[in-house]
Protein backbone atom coordinates (compact mmCIF):
# COMPACT_ATOMS: atom_id res chain seq x y z
CA UNK A 1 0.00 0.00 0.00
CA UNK A 2 0.90 3.64 -0.17
CA UNK A 3 2.81 4.89 2.81
CA UNK A 4 2.15 8.34 4.17
CA UNK A 5 4.57 10.54 6.00
CA UNK A 6 4.10 13.69 8.05
CA UNK A 7 7.28 15.23 6.59
CA UNK A 8 5.58 16.84 3.55
CA UNK A 9 3.91 19.32 5.89
CA UNK A 10 7.39 20.68 6.63
CA UNK A 11 8.31 21.11 2.96
CA UNK A 12 7.18 24.77 2.71
CA UNK A 13 9.28 25.62 5.78
CA UNK A 14 12.27 23.74 4.35
CA UNK A 15 11.87 25.43 0.96
CA UNK A 16 11.68 28.88 2.56
CA UNK A 17 14.75 28.13 4.69
CA UNK A 18 16.76 26.91 1.71
CA UNK A 19 15.70 29.92 -0.38
CA UNK A 20 16.91 32.18 2.44
CA UNK A 21 20.21 30.26 2.64
CA UNK A 22 20.61 30.66 -1.13
CA UNK A 23 19.98 34.40 -0.90
CA UNK A 24 22.51 34.90 1.92
CA UNK A 25 25.29 32.57 0.77
CA UNK A 26 28.35 34.10 -0.87
CA UNK A 27 29.02 30.87 -2.77
CA UNK A 28 27.17 27.59 -3.19
CA UNK A 29 29.08 24.43 -4.13
CA UNK A 30 27.33 21.50 -5.73
CA UNK A 31 28.41 18.17 -7.24
CA UNK A 32 27.40 18.54 -10.89
CA UNK A 33 26.21 20.88 -13.59
CA UNK A 34 22.78 19.24 -13.32
CA UNK A 35 22.59 19.97 -9.59
CA UNK A 36 23.92 23.48 -10.21
CA UNK A 37 21.02 24.20 -12.58
CA UNK A 38 18.56 22.76 -10.06
CA UNK A 39 19.97 24.93 -7.25
CA UNK A 40 19.71 28.07 -9.39
CA UNK A 41 16.14 27.24 -10.41
CA UNK A 42 14.71 25.97 -7.13
CA UNK A 43 16.42 28.50 -4.86
CA UNK A 44 15.56 31.38 -7.19
CA UNK A 45 19.18 32.51 -7.64
CA UNK A 46 19.20 35.63 -9.81
CA UNK A 47 20.99 35.39 -13.18
CA UNK A 48 23.58 37.96 -12.06
CA UNK A 49 24.48 35.66 -9.12
CA UNK A 50 24.48 32.37 -11.06
CA UNK A 51 28.30 32.47 -11.12
CA UNK A 52 28.19 32.10 -7.32
CA UNK A 53 26.83 28.57 -7.75
CA UNK A 54 29.80 26.39 -8.66
CA UNK A 55 29.85 22.73 -9.73
CA UNK A 56 32.76 20.76 -8.26
CA UNK A 57 32.38 17.24 -9.63
CA UNK A 58 32.80 14.21 -7.41
CA UNK A 59 35.72 11.89 -7.80
CA UNK A 60 36.56 8.42 -6.59
CA UNK A 61 39.25 7.18 -4.22
CA UNK A 62 42.42 5.76 -5.79
CA UNK A 63 41.54 2.18 -4.79
CA UNK A 64 38.72 2.16 -7.38
CA UNK A 65 40.80 0.52 -10.11
CA UNK A 66 40.18 -2.15 -12.72
CA UNK A 67 41.16 -5.68 -11.72
CA UNK A 68 41.24 -8.96 -13.53
CA UNK A 69 37.66 -10.22 -13.74
CA UNK A 70 36.89 -13.47 -12.00
CA UNK A 71 34.75 -15.25 -14.56
CA UNK A 72 32.37 -17.55 -12.76
CA UNK A 73 29.57 -19.74 -14.04
CA UNK A 74 27.14 -16.80 -13.88
CA UNK A 75 27.19 -13.32 -15.37
CA UNK A 76 26.84 -10.77 -12.59
CA UNK A 77 24.62 -7.70 -12.90
CA UNK A 78 25.23 -5.19 -10.10
CA UNK A 79 23.18 -2.41 -8.52
CA UNK A 80 24.57 -0.30 -5.67
CA UNK A 81 22.34 2.17 -3.91
CA UNK A 82 19.28 2.85 -1.86
CA UNK A 83 15.68 1.82 -2.52
CA UNK A 84 14.05 5.27 -2.64
CA UNK A 85 11.38 5.48 -5.36
CA UNK A 86 13.52 7.70 -7.63
CA UNK A 87 16.14 4.92 -7.73
CA UNK A 88 13.60 2.85 -9.71
CA UNK A 89 14.70 -0.53 -8.30
CA UNK A 90 11.38 -2.29 -9.10
CA UNK A 91 12.00 -1.44 -12.78
CA UNK A 92 15.49 -2.93 -12.42
CA UNK A 93 13.90 -6.15 -11.11
CA UNK A 94 11.55 -6.23 -14.12
CA UNK A 95 14.43 -5.58 -16.54
CA UNK A 96 16.42 -8.35 -14.86
CA UNK A 97 13.50 -10.75 -15.43
CA UNK A 98 13.67 -9.95 -19.16
CA UNK A 99 17.44 -10.45 -19.20
CA UNK A 100 17.01 -13.88 -17.58
CA UNK A 101 14.41 -14.81 -20.21
CA UNK A 102 16.65 -13.82 -23.13
CA UNK A 103 20.16 -14.60 -21.90
CA UNK A 104 21.54 -18.01 -22.81
CA UNK A 105 24.04 -17.90 -19.96
CA UNK A 106 23.14 -17.98 -16.25
CA UNK A 107 22.85 -14.48 -14.82
CA UNK A 108 22.55 -13.20 -11.25
CA UNK A 109 21.58 -9.76 -9.91
CA UNK A 110 23.51 -8.51 -6.90
CA UNK A 111 21.94 -5.61 -5.01
CA UNK A 112 24.20 -3.76 -2.59
CA UNK A 113 22.58 -1.21 -0.32
CA UNK A 114 20.92 -0.87 3.06
CA UNK A 115 17.47 -2.40 3.36
CA UNK A 116 14.72 0.15 3.90
CA UNK A 117 11.36 -1.11 5.17
CA UNK A 118 9.68 2.02 3.76
CA UNK A 119 10.29 0.72 0.23
CA UNK A 120 9.40 -2.99 -0.04
CA UNK A 121 8.39 -2.79 -3.71
CA UNK A 122 11.59 -4.23 -5.22
CA UNK A 123 11.59 -7.32 -3.01
CA UNK A 124 7.86 -7.82 -3.60
CA UNK A 125 8.40 -7.56 -7.36
CA UNK A 126 11.26 -10.08 -7.21
CA UNK A 127 9.05 -12.49 -5.28
CA UNK A 128 6.11 -12.03 -7.66
CA UNK A 129 8.36 -12.77 -10.65
CA UNK A 130 9.97 -15.80 -8.96
CA UNK A 131 13.44 -14.23 -9.10
CA UNK A 132 14.49 -14.71 -5.46
CA UNK A 133 16.91 -17.58 -6.23
CA UNK A 134 18.72 -15.37 -8.75
CA UNK A 135 19.09 -12.19 -6.67
CA UNK A 136 21.58 -11.57 -3.87
CA UNK A 137 20.55 -8.80 -1.44
CA UNK A 138 23.80 -7.77 0.23
CA UNK A 139 22.87 -4.78 2.35
CA UNK A 140 25.72 -2.56 3.46
CA UNK A 141 29.24 -3.44 2.22
CA UNK A 142 32.56 -2.04 3.44
CA UNK A 143 34.55 0.26 1.13
CA UNK A 144 37.02 -2.52 0.39
CA UNK A 145 34.23 -4.99 -0.28
CA UNK A 146 32.48 -2.49 -2.53
CA UNK A 147 35.56 -2.02 -4.72
CA UNK A 148 35.85 -5.81 -5.15
CA UNK A 149 32.14 -6.02 -5.90
CA UNK A 150 32.46 -3.46 -8.70
CA UNK A 151 35.58 -5.20 -10.02
CA UNK A 152 33.87 -8.61 -10.16
CA UNK A 153 30.64 -7.44 -11.79
CA UNK A 154 30.09 -8.01 -15.50
CA UNK A 155 27.88 -4.93 -15.74
CA UNK A 156 26.66 -2.20 -13.39
CA UNK A 157 23.06 -0.98 -13.81
CA UNK A 158 21.44 2.22 -12.55
CA UNK A 159 17.90 2.89 -13.80
CA UNK A 160 17.41 5.94 -11.60
CA UNK A 161 14.75 8.46 -12.56
CA UNK A 162 16.89 11.36 -11.29
CA UNK A 163 20.47 11.81 -10.13
CA UNK A 164 22.35 14.97 -9.32
CA UNK A 165 25.60 13.17 -10.12
CA UNK A 166 25.45 9.36 -9.92
CA UNK A 167 28.64 8.56 -8.01
CA UNK A 168 28.06 4.79 -8.26
CA UNK A 169 28.28 5.06 -12.06
CA UNK A 170 31.68 6.74 -11.76
CA UNK A 171 32.87 4.16 -9.22
CA UNK A 172 31.88 1.28 -11.52
CA UNK A 173 33.59 2.90 -14.51
CA UNK A 174 36.75 3.52 -12.49
CA UNK A 175 36.81 -0.23 -11.74
CA UNK A 176 36.55 -1.02 -15.46
CA UNK A 177 32.99 -2.31 -15.21
CA UNK A 178 30.63 -1.48 -18.11
CA UNK A 179 27.64 0.65 -17.10
CA UNK A 180 24.03 0.69 -18.23
CA UNK A 181 22.14 3.70 -16.88
CA UNK A 182 19.12 5.85 -17.55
Amino acid sequence: GVQTCALPIFFPVYKRLMTEVGARADTILTVSESSRRDVIEHLGIAAKRSGDVIAVPNGVAPEYLPAEKKHGAEKLVLYVGRFDPYKNVPALIEAFAKVRERCKEPVRLRIVGPADPRYPEAAARAQALGLEPFITWDGYTSDEGLVKTYQNADVFVLLSLYEGFGLTVLEAMACGTPVVCS
